[in-house]
């Protein structure tokens, strides 16, 4: 689909172009070939990025997660004494390997800031117990 748009941007952009090649003024010829160029540069990385994919394959991710945390959240509650607990935490370590086998990758950015976010809440929750 990207490609296609790409295609057409081009192609559009030339067929105005020779219209406007017929009119004396440089400014609009200049200002159209930059906007024609621009659109089939940002368009052909767009196809490239892959942004819709790689935004569902981090939604999928995080709903896996979501799972994951609510699952622990359940054994968490469980009594300590119970026979069933570490097999149950080995299943949710097995299910975490997966779910970050087919996460995709993220900046380290994104990441430093939310360990840090995360640290905060923990110290917070940590405080508000004692």
């Amino acid at each position: 689909m990207g490609v296609l748009v790409t295609v057409f941007t081009v192609i559009v952009g030339t067929s105005f172009f020779s219209r406007v090649s017929v009119s004396n003024d440089q400014t609009i010829f200049i200002v159209v070939g930059f906007i024609s160029v621009a659109a089939a540069v940002l368009s052909g990385v767009n196809s490239f990025l892959n942004f819709p994919e790689l935004g569902a394959k981090h939604t999928e991710t995080g709903l896996k997660f979501g799972e994951l945390r609510r699952r622990m959240d359940v054994i968490n509650s469980l009594v300590c004494d119970d026979p069933k607990t570490e097999a149950h935490l080995t299943e949710i370590g097995d299910a975490f390997n997966a779910a970050l086998k087919g996460a995709p990758i993220l900046a380290p950015r994104f990441y430093d800031a939310a360990e840090k976010k995360l640290a905060s809440e923990w110290q917070k929750a940590s405080q508000e117990q004692k």
